[in-house]
């Protein structure tokens, strides 16, 4: 059975780790970053056995993804990391011996687990041993396995909006158990410490776009948005793509300009001023 962690948990463990010495301090996070690393090629291998089984299937999903997403909670960038290192570590387990001693991280070796085969696997990963991301992905490039740029897509996504109910207050989970030791004791594992909120749960339908622009377009994209009124637009991408295309219809859709709409920023054009009649021409003397 889990254990929840509450707040009088975490100021417990960190009073405990306060009062560590500095060498102390020093080996115990050595410690439980090993830990870590343990932990991740332990959910990894089981991502691996629920594949080849199908458990994922059995469970309702169709992709991988979307079972570690929202059956365990991941991320959606977690969770594909996670699967792609998962389908690849059966045929390279390499990629894991890797990933869990440290040589690279998990961002790295779900790069390299598309392109890995039996002949390139121990020189890829020889080369790409503590590289960044951004390394990785620039090596890759230079070798023609990857594009730099973003393939343009435009999926939806269900984005699940619980009700929030603030007229309770937010219980303690208790405890149960002392707080471990920084080095021997395993941490409790974490099990939703708050409950669900009651009531209905709201999905709601959204799409998440990507695509790669150059600088000359950003340029463009900035002065649109100084022009719209729009602050702060690269968090705003989403309004300013809405009120620009909302312009660009009612300007250039014929179904629009036929029944007359006028546009969201237009502003009512009033009469044209008569036209003041020429001076007369002066006198001739």
């Amino acid at each position: 059975m889990q254990n929840p962690i509450s707040l009088k948990y975490i100021q417990e463990l960190r009073e405990k780790i306060a009062r560590l010495d500095a060498h102390t301090l020093h080996r115990a996070c050595i410690d439980w970053q090993q830990r870590e690393r343990s932990c991740l090629l332990v959910v990894v291998m089981h991502i691996a056995e629920i594949e080849k089984r199908g458990v994922h299937l059995d469970q309702g999903f169709m992709h991988l993804g979307d079972y570690c997403h929202q059956h365990l909670g991941l991320s959606e960038g977690e969770a594909w990391s996670r699967v792609h290192v998962a389908k690849a570590s059966n045929a390279h387990p390499q990629l894991l011996l890797s990933l869990a001693s440290g040589y690279i991280s998990l961002g790295v070796a779900a790069m390299l687990a598309r392109h890995l085969t039996t002949e390139n696997r121990d020189d890829l990963l020889h080369r790409c041993a503590g590289k960044s991301k951004r390394w990785v992905e620039e090596f890759l490039a230079s070798l023609g396995k990857i594009q730099t740029q973003t393939r343009s897509s435009l999926r939806p996504v269900f984005v699940t909006v619980p009700p929030q109910d603030k007229s309770k207050p937010i219980p303690t989970a208790p405890i149960g158990f002392a707080p471990p030791t920084v080095s021997g004791a395993e941490l409790p594992l974490v099990a939703n410490p708050l409950p669900p909120a009651a009531g209905p749960v709201e999905h709601q339908l959204v799409h998440q776009l990507r695509c790669t622009i150059n600088n000359e377009t950003k340029a463009k994209l900035l002065r649109l948005a100084e022009v719209l009124g729009i602050v702060d637009p690269l968090h705003k991408l989403d309004q300013l793509i809405a009120k620009a295309t909302e312009i660009a219809l009612h300007a250039k859709d014929p179904a629009l300009r036929t029944h007359g709409s006028k546009s969201p920023t237009s502003t009512p054009v009033s009469a044209k001023p008569a036209q003041r009649p020429p001076s007369p021409a002066p006198a001739a003397t």
